[in-house]
This record gives C-alpha cells, structure tokens and sequence, in this order.
C-alpha cells in the first residue's frame, strides 16, 4: 500500500465530512438520504486498492511470471503457469496437448457371435467416445478360437485385464474399478 492508497483515504474522510458537515450547517439532522450521498461519494473515491496491470510481454516472448519454464511453484510443489498457458511464451495461445488415451482396449470375436456383434455395436463406441484406445478388432474362426467370445483385453493403469463375454459400459467400469 503505497501513498496514492493513502490519497484515496483522506479523499475519502473529507468526502464525507463536508458531505455531513453541510447538513449541519444548514441546520438539518443527518438523514439516512443524506447519509447516502456521504457514502457515495466514499465509494466514488474507490478506497479499494485497483488491481496493478499485468507485466508487459517480455520483447523475447520469454514468460516472466514462470521464467520461460511454463511452472510456477515453490521448489516442492508445482502448477501449469496461467500466464503462458505452460509453454513459457506470452502472447501466444497455449500449444494443445495431445490427450492421452484412458486405456486400450483390445477384441478377439467369432463371426456370426451375437453377444461378440452386440459388443461391437453397443459398448466399444460408448468406450471410445470415452476416451478409451479401441485396437482393432480381430475376428478368428470359432474352430482355431479356444474359450467363450468375445475376449476383451484391457490395459488400464499398468494392469492388464481379459474378460470374456458380453460386457456392457458400466460393467467394464466395474471391472476396472473405476
């Protein structure tokens, strides 16, 4: 808080002493109407400190706010710099990360298999449209394939899960724990 601060604080005391003090004068009690205009003008002097405008861009383009690394923090924990976006450039918009996949999933069925066809169509587009990497579905014949259909191998957080069978959405969430 520096003087101009200080300004704006007598502007405003003798804002609203002259303000009360003129009601006296001309021989009427302070009204709440009155009171109101004294008030005002305590608002009007803006006693609340304005915010300092940002830093200007550096001439490199370099953040300053993170020094061009793109991470603010205290040496123990650190965050994205919200000035640069986390790319250490101001003045450009932030470069989109690509998103990474929640997991793979990867599918083994047998021609003509009616809960391998209703995998394909209900679950695995609800699944992809999560996010899910969806690998390309193998299709063997039932006479080289050993076990039930559809097998469905999920990669997820370092775990590798295979189940076999109809699996709906929220029964592959399930499964995962999620």
């Amino acid at each position: 808080m520096g003087s101009h601060w200080t300004m704006r604080v007598v502007a405003a005391i003798i804002a609203f002493a002259l303000t009360y003090l003129s009601s006296i004068a001309i021989g009427q009690q302070p009204t709440g109407q009155s009171m109101g205009w004294a008030w005002a003008l305590v608002g009007a002097t803006g006693l609340e400190q304005s915010p300092a405008p940002g830093p200007a861009p550096s001439p490199s383009g370099k953040c300053e706010n993170c020094n061009g690394t793109g991470r603010v923090g205290d040496g123990v924990v650190s965050a994205v710099c919200q000035e640069c976006g986390g790319d250490g450039i101001v003045g450009q918009p932030p470069t989109p990360t690509p998103s990474k996949p929640l997991g793979k999933v990867t599918v083994t069925t047998i021609p003509g298999c009616p809960p391998c066809e209703r995998l394909k169509e209900e679950t695995l587009p609800v699944l992809k449209q999560q996010g899910y990497d969806i690998g390309p579905v193998r299709e063997v014949s039932a006479e080289g394939f050993l076990g039930a259909a559809p097998r469905i191998e999920i990669e997820y957080r370092g775990r590798k899960i295979t189940y076999t069978g109809f699996m709906s959405a929220d029964t592959f969430h399930d499964l995962i724990g999620r």
